[in-house]
């Protein structure tokens, strides 16, 4: 028997690291991924766009022999190539996935990551406000973990986004502490950056010596440890410096120098930046010519590597070369690329910041779901353990069997308690979201508008100006006895050109205000006046029901009174209820049923409008003054009405209009003043 449990033993030792053998054979082996890294970082190198290609091919092919972690480090490198490759949209959903691998590891310092990246990408995309909030989480999680180096680059960061947000002070604070920090644990990279950081907030201040002493004492740290690739930042911002004082020579010299460390270094970006600040020292030399140059090979370039940014700065140059050297008809071209990439921009950041947006209320909703979960396995977990207890507990007396199940209880009660007050939390968490989500998708839309009403805008004001010069230079020739038939033809032509951009233009304007007009037009100008509501009622519903092909029976009981108000709009809200109760009734239903009660109070009344419809459901409340929101689908109603008479009731005629559930059709109350509040 002894020598069976011995065997037993040895075969389950054998057959353990059997298991384990495979299991690690299966798994990439952490000599085996470093290499791994080490070749698509090298590639990185080479060409981002490639090494980002190979890293989607990796996390694809041997997903099965990486580890989470390994995933995870993989596709933050994916992350961060595709930010500095310009690829917003891509760099976006990367990240996103990131922070569900980090989730599941649950370690802050991945958080940390994630933040970090995010706020860079969207500093990249100017979006200012949403990378202060990302780099400031990071800031948290470093301080949270107490980790130094972390906590100082996430305040450098910091710095440079409130820096971008014209708040100077605030910003300068972050760069003196990242510079203290620097020199105390004796980090030359450290120093060199903030006194960079530094000299450009001095800039912005006109404190020219200064930040002309900041930028040269950062770039004699970085030449002085051999900081090749960030010494780039330091000749660009000398550049800035001579152009301003007009020390052109000196100025190009630096710039030069900044364009080859980032040429060599595939910084594309960084690099035609520099080139735009070499071709402002060139108009500034009034070398208009060489500027144009550079700045239309900048201009290809960013089209080719899609960073609108550096695109439109390039074309406003443009614009400026061109209206100097009075080529006015390039000078427009230019202006109207400017305004189209401008356009782009906004919608670009639009994009990203509703997508933003979306995707964090899913996590959030996805973290509350896994909490909820955890929460569940820990009560099963709990009883699981209670339940052995009460198994031991009976085979010692009854009198512990009925204490433990009394503590069973009241624990459970308490449990229950504590999960009722987290649903509860979790509820208008979801309401607070949901309604965040529907003013930013407002906001978009509006915005998207008035922006695209600009573009036509500038393009007119921009073609009439140059018509207006156009106009002034053959004036001038007709008063000096100078102006030739080849003059004349020349302005007749510019002039027909003008004037047809001008109109197309004014035709596309006018357009987009008659479709935005549509959506408010049902508020239009009323007139307030003194009207008897209940007669008002009556008048109004036979009107609706003389012209209504469904056969409609109302009535309208209660006190009447004398309103002072807009009958017109109450005239049109009444029809939209009406119209509502006609689209909605059931298909067995011939008649329309229809019944108004007036309640007389001091200083308002209340009108309650109720149906003999199929009601309304309750989830439906909330969205029904929503606007575009219809349950008959967007092709039979645009779901306007609803929101449309919401907004006339609550900002024209200073009432409130909501919706209640009801059990004999749908259910609406009209409150109102019975005089109108004076507008300031």
């Amino acid at each position: 028997m002894l020598k069976l449990l011995i065997y037993t033993g040895v075969l389950l030792v054998m057959l353990t690291k059997v298991c384990n053998g495979m299991q690690s054979s299966s798994t990439l082996s952490d000599e085996a991924f470093s290499t791994l890294r080490s070749e698509v970082l090298e590639l990185r190198q080479k060409s981002p766009l490639a090494a980002i290609e190979q890293l989607k091919q990796i996390l694809a092919e041997k997903k099965p022999q990486l580890t989470l972690r390994q995933t995870l480090r993989l596709t933050y490198a994916q992350a961060l190539f595709e930010i500095t490759s310009n690829l917003a949209d891509d760099a976006h959903k990367t990240l996103l996935i990131c922070r569900e691998l980090s989730t599941q590891l649950g370690e802050p310092l991945l958080d940390y990551y994630y933040f970090s990246y995010s706020g860079r990408l969207f500093n990249q995309l100017e979006i200012y406000d949403l990378a202060l909030e990302n780099y400031q989480k990071s800031f948290e999680i470093a301080s949270s973990i107490e980790n130094q180096s972390m906590i100082y680059q996430a305040k450098n960061n910091i710095g440079f986004i409130l820096f971008n947000l014209e708040k100077y002070d605030e910003a300068q604070q972050n760069y003196e502490d990242f510079y203290q920090y620097g020199i105390k644990e004796n980090m030359p990279s450290y120093q060199a950056t903030a006194l960079n950081n530094l000299g450009e907030i001095a800039l912005k201040r006109n404190k020219i010596e200064q930040a002309f002493a900041q930028f040269t004492q950062s770039l004699k740290i970085r030449e002085q440890h051999d900081y090749e690739q960030n010494s780039a930042w330091s000749h660009f911002n000398l550049g800035k410096v001579y152009r301003i004082k007009q020390q052109f020579n000196n100025a190009i010299n630096h710039l030069s120098q900044a364009i080859v460390i980032h040429e060599k270094f595939t910084h594309t970006i960084e690099m035609l930046n520099a080139q735009l600040e070499l071709a402002a020292v060139y108009q500034d030399q009034n070398n208009h010519q060489l500027a144009i140059t550079l700045l239309n090979n900048i201009a290809n370039k960013a089209f080719q590597v899609r960073h609108d940014q550096t695109f439109y700065l390039a074309q406003s140059s443009l614009r400026k070369s061109f209206q100097a050297l009075k080529k006015y008809q390039l000078a427009l071209q230019a202006a109207e690329q400017e305004l189209i990439v401008e356009k782009n921009i906004l919608e670009r950041k639009a994009k990203i910041s509703f997508q933003h947006l979306i995707a964090t209320t899913a996590l959030k909703t996805k973290e509350l779901e896994v909490s909820n979960l955890r929460q569940e396995k820990a009560i099963a977990i709990a009883e699981q353990e209670h339940a052995q207890q009460q198994t031991q507990y009976l085979l010692v007396t009854s009198f512990l069997i009925i204490t433990a199940t009394l503590i069973f209880i009241y624990y459970i009660r308490q449990k229950n308690q504590k999960l009722h007050s987290a649903l509860n939390d979790l509820e208008a968490t979801q309401s607070q979201l949901i309604e965040a989500e529907k003013v930013s998708a407002l906001t978009t839309l509006v915005s998207g508008m008035a922006h695209q009403l600009n573009t036509p805008l500038g393009i007119i004001v921009t073609a009439n100006s140059i018509q207006q010069e156009k106009l002034v230079e053959l004036e001038d020739s007709i008063k000096e006895q100078r102006l030739s038939m080849s003059d004349m033809n020349m302005f007749v032509e510019q002039s027909k050109a003008a004037i047809t951009l001008s109109q197309s233009n004014t035709q596309k304007a006018d357009e987009m205000i008659r479709r935005f007009k549509l959506i408010s037009a049902e508020l239009g100008s009323s007139v307030s006046s003194n009207f008897t509501l209940k007669a008002f009622l009556n008048d109004k519903l036979q009107l609706l029901a003389n012209q209504s092909i469904t056969p409609i029976d109302y009535s309208v009981k209660g006190e009447d009174c004398d309103i002072v108000n807009y009958p017109d709009v109450l005239f049109k809200v009444l029809n939209q209820l009406v119209i509502n109760t006609i689209d909605h009734k059931e298909a067995s239903t011939n008649d329309v049923k229809i019944t108004m009660t007036i309640e007389n109070f001091d200083q308002h009344v209340k009108i309650a409008y109720q149906d003999n419809g199929p009601g309304i459901a309750a989830d439906l409340i909330s969205k029904i003054f929503d606007p575009f929101f219809t349950t008959k689908g967007m092709q039979t109603r645009l779901g306007l009405g609803l929101n449309i008479a919401h907004n006339s009731v609550i900002h024209l005629m200073q009432g409130k209009l909501s919706c209640h559930s009801s059990s004999d059709g749908a259910m609406f109350i009209i409150e109102l003043p019975k005089k109108l509040a004076e507008k300031p």
